[in-house]
């Protein structure tokens, strides 16, 4: 049997981004479902220090619109050879060009280290 132990690693206070978490926490993916990649029974491990896409892989993003935080889910971002950065935004390979995270709505929370489901 194994054990995953939840880590209080969540710092709400940081003091360049007062309102950001930050640390590396392992947390419920809920309602962050995305393709078959996550599941809403999975737990994440999240780097919330991570706020920009620094390499390929999964993201914890909130969706923003003009009065705030719309919603919050997972989303595989990937850079080509040329720098362009796109978003898979639906885990089946339905891939975008979001050069501009802001202008494409998004804006990184955390950077999904590993994706832990029970067997």
């Amino acid at each position: 049997m194994n054990a995953i132990t939840t880590i209080n690693a969540i710092s709400t206070a940081s003091p360049t981004h007062a309102s950001r978490l930050c640390g590396v926490a392992l947390v419920p993916a809920g309602l962050c479902q995305y393709g078959e990649q996550v599941r809403p029974a999975d737990l994440l491990r999240v780097d919330f220090d991570a706020d920009t896409i620094r390499v390929d892989g999964l993201y914890l993003v909130e969706g923003m619109t003009d009065d705030g935080v719309a919603w919050m889910g997972c989303r595989r971002f990937s850079r080509s050879l040329d720098g362009a950065l796109s978003v898979d935004d639906s885990g089946r390979g339905d891939w975008r060009d979001v050069s501009n995270l802001e202008a494409a709505g998004f804006r990184v929370a955390g950077y999904v280290e590993q994706v832990y489901r029970a067997v």
